[in-house]
């Protein structure tokens, strides 16, 4: 952390402090109690979450729709180049279902993941270091403004078929390059919630935020739905800026932790020291990563979240894959994807809080074996649930592996809780944007891989290939089942961490 007289909200991503390793000066006040302020600010930063996830929802949905129809129209005036076009605007469906569109619409879509991702993955790190000097709040509103400029660009080549290539829409996610995009913003929220949260309420907090976020999704890929049913592909995608607007105005309200700093930093007041700390802020990020990093079981769970993020790209490749399988439309498609939202929700706010509930208190199970133990099996059970649908001949039986498939939900949040009470309080920031950088590399190469995986399988003859997206995250999900299974209870704390250290 840099060295200051008085702690601002400048809270960074990558702290800037001194580069020999110091012993941090906590005040545990609110590491067993909440405090009125935590209260308050963690709530704004839900409610930031859930207003967030719905313009997400919004624009993926309406983007998805968009890019299809792109790409039919734009072949089927190639193929029919005496067709007006007007009529061009109405083409067939059998058209838009022939394998030559899907195989280039899979590809574009894994495309845009993958960009997205790639533009978060470089630039987490740099916007880390722009935290420390205009804030956490400044650099949210630079991703919400990034986050908006792709929208409006998708809707420019939306409407500008004859003057821009539907290809084109996939460079959206470069206006991203604002703000760093989903990353960045998730990663300042969480971090900011994650100082007011105490240790043993965070994973439960996690889940009711994931919970919360899950039947938020429920609303929104309804009115989404919706909309693409009117024809009205391009609604959801408009309605995100307000929605943006919104986050902006609760982001005004939030008032990040003051965080405690280090023994030596506060004992240095000077501001020339502070300006070369600053200059040499990257390399005292870089030795903030290693010592987190030499916490071998960190380093493992470090190695298996982002596995948790590819949940996304397999209900992406759903949408496309149950039109393709079972010849649904996709706004039919889309509502089914709710379903597994509910299953989510049912399981963050009721299943995991129960189970914790149960073990803690009539069992007597450390709360931390009880997280670890939620992890491994989660992972678990989405391997099995992703051969399930990989294998499913009829949409009922993949209806049943996907319901499986969303009891592993409670994955994430928990691990995510889990590696915060690993480190130290003033190196959650940092933590975070690792867990971004991974999320990112593992939307990047996870979409490019199975995207690609999925329009190669549509020009097999055999139906079952087309499942070849869920084997691959089936051998995925186990390698991170595997992963939690080396890691012990017995590790899972600052305590135990500094124990180690010690000796």
């Amino acid at each position: 952390m840099p060295s200051m007289d008085e702690a601002t909200e400048a809270s960074p991503l990558i702290p800037v402090g001194d580069a020999d390793r110091q012993e941090p000066v906590y005040s545990h006040a609110n590491d067993s109690e909440w405090t009125r302020e935590g209260m308050q600010t963690a709530g704004l930063a839900a409610i930031f979450i859930l207003l967030f996830s719905v313009a997400d929802v919004f624009r993926y949905f309406s983007t998805l729709q968009l890019l299809e129809l792109g790409v039919c129209h734009e072949q089927y005036t190639a193929a029919n180049p005496d067709v007006p076009k007007q009529a061009g605007e109405n083409t067939p469906g059998d058209f838009c279902g022939s394998p030559g569109v899907q195989q280039y619409v899979a590809d574009l879509r894994g495309y845009l993941v993958a960009l997205e991702a790639l533009v978060g993955l470089f630039l987490t790190l740099p916007y880390g270091l722009l935290v420390n000097r205009f804030g956490e709040r400044l650099v949210a509103g630079l991703s919400l403004l990034g986050v908006s400029l792709a929208c409006a660009w998708i809707l420019l080549v939306s409407f500008s078929k004859s003057a821009l290539p539907i290809w084109t829409a996939v460079l959206a996610p470069l206006f991203q390059v604002i703000g760093g995009g989903s990353p960045v913003l998730y990663s300042v929220l969480y971090s900011i919630a994650a100082k007011h949260i105490p240790d043993s309420s965070r994973s439960l907090c996690y889940s009711f935020f994931s919970g919360a976020q899950a039947v938020t999704e429920i609303g929104a890929v309804n009115i989404a739905a919706f909309f693409l049913e009117k024809k009205l592909e391009y609604m959801p995608l408009v309605l995100t800026f307000p929605v943006c607007i919104i986050c902006l105005l609760t982001l005004f309200f939030m008032r990040p932790k003051k965080v405690a700093k280090t023994a030596r930093g506060c004992e240095s007041g000077n501001s020339d020291e502070e300006r070369k700390l600053e200059l040499g802020s990257l390399l005292k990020g870089a030795h903030a990563v290693v010592e987190i990093c030499q916490n071998p079981n960190v380093l493992i769970l470090l190695a298996i979240f982002p596995i948790t993020k590819l949940i996304d790209t397999i209900y992406a490749v759903m949408l496309q894959y149950i039109p393709r399988r079972f010849g649904l439309s996709f706004a039919t498609s889309s509502r089914l994807s709710s379903i597994p939202s509910l299953e989510s929700f049912l399981v963050l706010v009721a299943i995991i809080p129960l189970m914790k509930h149960i073990a803690e208190t009539k069992f007597h199970i450390a709360f931390r074996k009880v997280d670890i133990y939620i992890v491994r099996y989660g992972f678990l059970v989405m391997s099995f649930s992703c051969l399930i649908m990989a294998s499913s001949t009829t949409l009922i039986a993949f209806m049943l592996g996907l319901s499986a498939f969303s009891f592993g939900s409670g994955a994430r949040p928990v691990l995510q809780s889990i590696l915060t009470d690993m480190v130290d309080r003033d190196k959650i920031a940092v933590l975070y944007t690792l867990m971004a950088v991974g999320d990112a590399l593992v939307s990047a190469t996870g979409s490019l891989i199975i995207h690609h995986s999925f329009a190669i399988a549509i020009g097999w003859e055999n139906l079952l290939w087309l499942g070849l997206p869920f084997f691959i995250g089936a051998a995925c999900y186990f390698y991170a089942f595997v992963g939690a299974g080396l890691v012990r209870h017995t590790a899972l704390s600052r305590k135990s961490n500094l124990d180690s250290d010690s000796n």
